[in-house]
């Protein structure tokens, strides 16, 4: 099914009241989880269909055309380069994410093999609401996990995700192996994940390890056992 073509979507709620107008705009299935893989910077239709198993491509064509239509999310470049990315109207959704997320949290259970858990998942988790970073440490970050990146500066105080694609070199590059990436949301320590050879960092090696263990989860998934012995 082409873009242009119609397909069916939820008729709206018909109310008069700020959180019915929000969901005739993101209450559809797969809209939140849309927004949430654009959080980390722009995709490519086959990308977002990767992140999303069991989004038929119908739908997620539909979603992105209603998300669009909205001026939640752009489409930037032509033909084969053509991504998406979210607006600044996406970006003001990250709250909402944040809080679900922390609401979802307590009912989210242990994966049944946590080599499942998706690395952009697992990247979004520890970067969406990042706690202050520690004294004196700036600059501008890579993350890595496997095929996934993620870029972060960190500057006056804060640690904010750079959804840019491309842009300058930043100044450290952080290499986790998924296995390093399920250690922090365990709230593995950066040390002991070099010491595994699970982590890396190429560049300022200090300030890197330090950015892990600001960013690391305070223990998010403490069940993944497999996690947590190999990187106590």
């Amino acid at each position: 099914m082409g873009y242009g073509q119609e397909v069916p979507r939820s008729r709206g709620y018909r109310q008069y009241c700020p959180m019915a107008t929000a969901l005739d705009v993101v209450g559809d299935r797969w809209a939140l989880l849309v927004v949430r893989e654009l959080l980390l910077g722009s995709r490519r239709f086959g990308e977002l269909a990767n992140g999303l198993p069991g989004v038929g491509t119908d739908i997620l064509t539909a979603r992105l055309r209603q998300l669009e239509g909205a001026g939640v999310v752009a489409r930037i470049g032509a033909g084969r380069q053509q991504r998406y990315e979210l607006t600044d109207c996406g970006q003001a959704l990250r709250p909402v994410l944040v809080e679900l997320a922390r609401w979802g949290s307590h009912r989210l259970g242990l994966p049944a093999n946590p080599q499942d858990v998706s690395p952009r998942v697992a990247l979004t988790s520890i970067l969406i609401d990042p706690p202050a970073p520690p004294t004196g440490l700036r600059g501008h970050f890579r993350l890595t996990v496997e095929e996934e990146t993620a870029g972060v500066r960190v500057d006056d105080g804060r640690i904010v995700i750079d959804p840019s694609p491309g842009g300058d070199e930043p100044s450290t590059v952080i290499s986790l192996t998924r296995e390093g990436m399920l250690g922090l949301l365990v709230g593995a320590r950066a040390r002991a994940l070099a010491r595994s050879g699970d982590l890396t960092v190429a560049g300022r090696r200090n300030d890197g390890l330090r950015l892990v263990d600001t960013v690391r989860a305070p223990k998010v998934l403490a069940g993944l056992d497999l996690a947590s012995r190999a990187h106590s």
